[in-house]
């Protein structure tokens, strides 16, 4: 479906974002149906007359557009337009982003004290944050362990399923109870 593209490969733009950023450009690609826009400006940062970044931004979230040099398609210069938009990678990487924040929020506990907030942070080296949970002021180890306040040696429970995992969890208490020393 060959529509009218309103931003042809290698226009020049000026925009501005509703959140004030401004960019000057050559726009790669325009993909109409969800109206956002690649650009390749160049980086203020670099010295090198070559060193482009690029940003994708969202025509909806524009607040102004100017339109600086029109493209000019010449049958031998055409450039190869870029491979569409692929808004499924997208929008799994906003998934996965929004299933990280949810993690660490996991990590998170305003039931715990400073203690078992350290020891959850200790574990977490350890076992990686997705492996721990909180169960109010209650730290769950792999679903298998649970450990109460006030997180000491005695107060590590469901050690009868894992006798090795108890052992190892106990070292890191006691780690946990020597650096305090």
């Amino acid at each position: 479906n060959m529509s009218f593209n309103p931003f042809p490969i290698g226009t020049q733009l000026q925009l501005v974002t509703c959140f004030g950023e401004q960019f000057t450009g050559e726009v790669v690609t325009y993909e109409h149906s969800v109206k956002m826009l690649m650009l390749r400006y160049r980086s203020k940062d670099s010295k090198s007359a070559t060193s482009h970044n690029h940003c994708i931004v969202n025509l909806d979230y524009c607040k102004d557009l100017t339109i600086i040099q029109e493209a000019k398609a010449t049958a031998e210069h055409q450039p190869e337009p870029p491979a569409p938009i692929n808004v499924q990678r997208l929008d799994h990487r906003l998934q996965q982003s929004m299933e990280q924040r949810a993690r660490l929020m996991h990590t998170r506990s305003e039931r715990g004290t400073p203690r078992g907030r350290q020891l959850f942070q200790l574990l977490s080296k350890h076992f990686g944050p997705t492996e721990l949970a909180w169960k109010h002021n209650k730290i769950m180890v792999l679903q298998q362990l649970t450990i109460v306040p006030p997180y000491r040696m005695c107060h590590i429970f469901g050690a009868k399923r894992s006798p090795k995992l108890l052992h190892y969890v106990q070292r890191l208490v006691k780690q946990l109870d020597e650096q305090a020393a």
